[in-house]
């Protein structure tokens, strides 16, 4: 793959990309009934990957058809991967075109996953690998010392899935059992430890970091999971849906709006298909597919409550109690897949479009105007023929980044925040700094915000297929 990039422009060249078909994944997912038994992905084995994007709070990571990993902008933690300086001036800025991350023994990855400022992904041969912010435990190698390189997390080799959240994470091993670490101040890692809950605004109880992955119960029966800000949610094979961590909002969904230190169950519905969480400076919330295609959302999916009080004089906001239940929206049927992020929600229809709910107040659904969507409104975001989607859906800087996978397998993005893939010359970002530093802003050089969807670069999916449904069982077939 060498010269893959242009060292001017930043662009994949897609002409180099060996095309793939997605029928054999389509037809796995299709089926409802698919046992926890796990082979190797027959893809990997042939040298063909899932495309997939994974967003934190200002870094991005995209797996190309072949299974190499790039990531671009933020990289004061070391969470691209790629050896960059950890710290500096420039640090927070990263690195605006994609690069590839450094590869390990294996050489390939299939899945991965990103927090606020830290990543986590799986190789071909399932073993499980960290990188970036670490100081509450977050990547799980037992230390607290940040990485700027992928380093292997343990030396088990049946891990299924992962997810990242604000200083915490989780993932699913083969076996359907489900494993948390990280910060642990309001039950997010789930293990029932009873910590000193506390309010959004830190500090942040350093006494309750799990450093290693540390099983989440004795249920064996897990198969989907979803991370955000300070929450969690996760499927089981009888199609339930459960969570735990902070529900100030409602973002756990079980009509509270009790932290929950272990997983609990949500309603008692048996036909939850596919999960999202989302969560950052204003609290989180939820969203589910169900297997009748249906979308659901539940939390501050609109972004207009607060248990924090804002400026002085601003009094804080508190849900009713109507947000702490799923919500559904709309009364389609053909959703496949859906992404949370802070105070919005993404979606993909079956015929290949992208909508969007909730709060558009800095451009998180890339349309002409900045407001929120009036209740649970759906706003086109984009025609086309997408197959994948992700979004921001962890951290406190702001920033509202979405990607979209097109079928010809072009990944487009659409934000509130400076850069996604952009190329960025020296000057431009040392101008900004400075700026920045001096509080002058500088719109002319800062990147502006982009309400419509624009190309990134290319991973590879070949012709043009559509969508697979996102169903829980899904993290069942990626090996």
């Amino acid at each position: 793959m060498k010269g893959l990039f242009s060292e001017r422009g930043g662009w994949i060249k897609g002409a180099l990309m060996k095309r793939i078909g997605f029928g054999a994944v389509i037809a796995a997912v299709l089926a409802i009934a698919i046992p926890l038994a796990v082979v190797k992905h027959p893809e990997a084995s042939r040298g063909r990957f899932t495309p997939q994007i994974a967003v934190g709070d200002g870094h991005t990571l995209a797996l190309t058809s072949t299974g190499r990993l790039y990531g671009w902008d933020r990289n004061d933690f070391g969470q691209l991967g790629n050896g960059g300086p950890l710290g500096g001036s420039f640090a927070f800025f990263g690195t605006p075109r994609p690069r590839l991350v450094s590869s390990n023994a294996v050489g390939r990855w299939i899945k991965l996953a990103a927090g606020d400022n830290h990543t986590l992904a799986i190789a071909v041969d399932g073993s499980l690998w960290a990188w970036g912010r670490n100081d509450y435990g977050q990547l799980g190698n037992g230390i607290l010392t940040d990485r700027r390189w992928p380093i292997r997390i343990g030396h088990d080799t049946d891990w299924a899935a992962v997810a990242g959240g604000m200083l915490f994470s989780i993932a699913l091993k083969r076996d359907g059992t489900l494993w948390g670490w990280g910060l642990d101040c309001i039950g997010q890692v789930g293990l029932g430890t009873e910590s000193r809950l506390r309010s959004f605004v830190g500090p942040w109880d350093s006494t309750n970091r799990v450093t290693v992955p540390t099983q989440v119960g004795r249920d064996s029966d897990w198969v989907a999971i979803a991370a955000g800000g300070e929450h969690a949610l996760a499927l089981k094979t009888d199609g339930s849906l459960w969570g735990w961590g902070r529900n100030d909002l409602g973002q756990i969904g079980d009509g509270t709006f009790e932290h929950r230190n272990h997983p609990v169950r949500i309603g008692s519905d048996h036909d939850w298909a596919a999960v999202a969480a989302g969560g950052g400076q204003f609290g989180g919330h939820s969203a589910a597919l169900k297997r009748d295609g249906s979308l659901w959302v539940w939390g501050n999916w609109q972004g207009r409550y607060t248990v924090q009080a804002g400026p002085p004089g601003v009094p804080a906001r508190p849900p009713p109690a109507w947000v702490s239940r799923p919500m559904r929206i709309g009364a389609d049927r053909d959703w496949m897949r859906v992404a949370a992020g802070d105070t919005y929600t993404v979606a993909l229809k079956g015929d290949g479009t992208i909508w969007g709910v909730g709060a558009d107040t800095t451009g998180q659904l890339p349309v002409s105007r900045t407001t929120s969507t009036a209740d649970s409104t759906l706003i086109r975001v984009a025609e086309g023929r997408w197959v994948d989607i992700a979004t921001s859906s962890v951290g406190l800087n702001e920033h509202y980044d979405s990607y979209g996978l097109s079928a010809d397998g072009t990944l487009w993005a659409w934000s509130a925040s400076p850069a996604f893939g952009r190329q960025e010359s020296d000057w431009e970002m040392r101008i900004r700094y400075w700026c920045g530093k001096a509080g002058i802003k500088i719109w002319k050089v800062w990147p502006p915000r982009r309400h419509v969807p624009v190309k990134v670069l290319s991973l590879g999916i070949g012709p043009e297929r559509p969508p697979a449904p996102q169903q829980a069982y899904a993290g069942w077939i990626g090996f």
